[in-house]
C-alpha cells in the first residue's frame, strides 16, 4: 500500500501545475496525500511546501483552496518531530513555509 502511494504521489507532485482552472483539485489532492503524516518523508515535506507555494501564488480566494491549505498544513504539522528536522537539513524547506505578501503586509506563514 505505502509503495502505491508513494508512486501515485511522486507522479502526480512532478507533473502538477497550478493553474486557476485546477488549484481546487490541485489544492485537494495534496490535502488528501499528506492525510496519513505518518508516512510521510522529508522529500514529501519539501514537494508540499513547493505545490502550496504554487497554490497560493495562484491568488484565488476560493473557501475550498483555504480550508485545502489549512488541513494540509496540520498534517504537516502532525508529521514526527524528527522527519521535519531532516527536511529542514535537507531542503531548507522551513523557509518555504512562509509566504511573501504583496504590498505592505509583509511575510505570512502558510
Amino acid at each position: 500500500m505505502l509503495l502505491y502511494w508513494r508512486e501515485l504521489s511522486d507522479k502526480f507532485v512532478y507533473q502538477v501545475e497550478v493553474t486557476d482552472e485546477n488549484v481546487v483539485e490541485v489544492s485537494e489532492e495534496v490535502k488528501n496525500l499528506t492525510a496519513v503524516s505518518s508516512v510521510l518523508i522529508p522529500k514529501d515535506i519539501a514537494l508540499t511546501a513547493n505545490i502550496l507555494k504554487k497554490v497560493v501564488r495562484s491568488n484565488t480566494t476560493s473557501r475550498s483552496v483555504g480550508n485545502h491549505l489549512i488541513k494540509t498544513v496540520s498534517h504537516v504539522m502532525d508529521v514526527n518531530n524528527e522527519v521535519l528536522h531532516k527536511t529542514q537539513e535537507k531542503y531548507n524547506s522551513s523557509a518555504k513555509w512562509v509566504v511573501e505578501q504583496p504590498g505592505d503586509l509583509g511575510p505570512s506563514v502558510l
